[in-house]
C-alpha cells in the first residue's frame, strides 16, 4: 500500500456544501462512493474502495492525519 505524497492532502474526496463526497476512477470510469458527514468518513470509504480496486497498489489517504486535522478544526470552532 502506498500513501500520498505530502503535497496532496487527500485523494478521492471533496467538500460539497456541508457534506463530503467520495469517488474513484478505474479504467477511466468514475465511480460515486457516496456523501458523508465528515472528511474522515469519506476518506475511509475511499480507502476501502481503492483497496478493492487496486489492492496493494492503492494510494490511500492517511486517516490518522485527517482525524488529527478534524480534531484541531473542532477545537478551533469550540474554544
Amino acid at each position: 500500500m502506498n500513501t500520498l505524497p505530502l503535497v496532496y492532502q487527500t485523494k478521492g474526496i471533496s467538500k460539497r456544501k456541508k457534506r463530503w463526497e467520495a469517488g474513484i476512477k478505474k479504467n477511466g470510469i468514475g465511480y460515486y462512493i457516496g456523501h458523508f458527514k465528515t472528511k474522515l468518513e469519506a476518506a475511509a470509504a475511499y480507502n476501502k474502495k481503492a483497496l478493492e480496486f487496486y489492492g496493494e497498489f492503492a494510494y490511500l489517504n492517511d486517516l490518522n492525519k485527517i482525524e488529527k486535522e478534524e480534531t484541531v478544526q473542532c477545537n478551533k470552532n469550540n474554544p
